[in-house]
């Protein structure tokens, strides 16, 4: 029987690591262990953070205090906690928590004040708020980054929460949209999103095309321009919260937004790239070799120690902007997430 295990380091003052304290984290540390059921996916909020596993059993740690991860008198918790239910996909806004149940119903809970929550003229719900039910439940999935919500289902992808850098639609009188709004109609077969704090981009792999809206759409036709003329394909997009990330069938990285702090990686991916992923302001990356690498803004830790000793793992704020940083070399990484300033890795043994 697989053994799996959830690693995780960076920010940590609200527990949002799992690991039984609240102190920063630079070096991987033990969070969780499965026996036999995988490790689905890492979801993480802005104190808070969701682990659901293959069977749909979803657990919190982190923040509580504004309802958005359990009907409980706790208000934070160091440690894992189950929630009740069986769930097929999860995401996290700053404060709110989205998901679709096994019966495809897409819910809600938290507080938002942008309209995260999808229900007009509702901040704040430490309840479960049932949104829509998804028709084909296993074919959907569910995003969030700070203050908007997306739902991608069979032909329609649904939007709502803050548009004041139309990064949900394009209606300029609509600043805040408090309910779900179909925002693309097609086929979302082979759609892949990112969100980023402000801006939203769609990409058609069958089509190789990317739509952008936001903040960034005005960077969209130089960045055409790149991938067309030096890249071609398009493997992979991810985002941070002030940048978009392009991974090309040639293994580059083409980013476009906001790099003041490190988020733009000004050296080449590692040979042997397998995948990359991003959290709020910084990347991380896995190899064939299973070596795991991080870059980006770390002023939590979350980009790993420059120093590579075994003796302190609590962060000493020595690699706030980091170069491409090597984690560790590790048997078998099957996925890799990242957070607000947290990095997670998912290893089998």
């Amino acid at each position: 029987m697989a053994s799996y295990e959830l690693l995780c380091f960076g920010s940590n003052g609200n527990g949002q690591l799992g690991v039984g304290h609240d102190e920063d984290l630079m070096l991987p540390q033990l969070s969780f262990q499965s026996d036999g059921v995988g490790i689905k996916k890492v979801s993480c909020g802005g104190n808070h953070s969701l682990l659901l596993l293959e069977d749909g059993s979803l657990y919190w740690c982190g923040d509580n205090s504004s309802g958005q991860c359990a009907s409980s008198d706790i208000k934070i918790s160091l440690e894992w906690i189950p929630i009740p239910g069986k769930f097929l996909d999860i995401a996290c806004g700053w404060e709110v928590t989205i998901v679709i149940d096994e019966d495809g119903w897409v819910k809600t809970r938290g507080r938002g004040d942008k309209g995260e929550l999808g229900v007009p003229r509702l901040k704040h719900s430490t309840e479960w708020i049932d949104l829509f039910r998804c028709e084909d439940p296993k074919g959907s999935r569910c995003y969030a980054t700070f203050q908007h919500c997306v739902v991608v289902v069979p032909e329609k992808i649904y939007g709502w929460g803050n548009n004041r850098k139309l990064q949900v639609c394009d209606d300029s009188a609509l600043k805040i949209i408090e309910e779900p709004k179909v925002i693309y109609e097609g086929d979302t077969s082979d759609i892949e999103m990112a969100l980023g704090k402000d801006f939203t981009c769609v990409l058609s792999r069958t089509e190789n095309k990317l739509i952008i809206k936001g903040s960034l759409a005005k960077e969209l036709p130089e960045l055409i321009s790149q991938l067309s003329h030096d890249f071609g394909s398009i493997a992979k997009i991810d985002s941070m919260w002030s940048s978009l990330h392009i991974l090309t069938g040639e293994r580059k990285l083409i980013s476009i937004g906001r790099g003041s702090h490190g988020q733009f990686l000004e050296e080449p991916l590692p040979s042997e790239t397998l995948d990359f992923v991003t959290g709020s302001e910084h990347g991380v990356v896995t190899t064939a070799d299973m070596k795991v690498y991080c870059w980006g803004w770390g002023e939590h830790g979350n980009c790993g120690s420059l120093f590579k000793t075994e003796t302190n793992p609590i962060n000493d704020k020595s690699n706030v902007i980091s170069p491409l940083n090597m984690i560790g070399k590790y048997e078998k990484v099957v996925s890799i997430f990242g957070g607000c300033a947290t990095t997670w890795l998912v290893l089998v043994t």
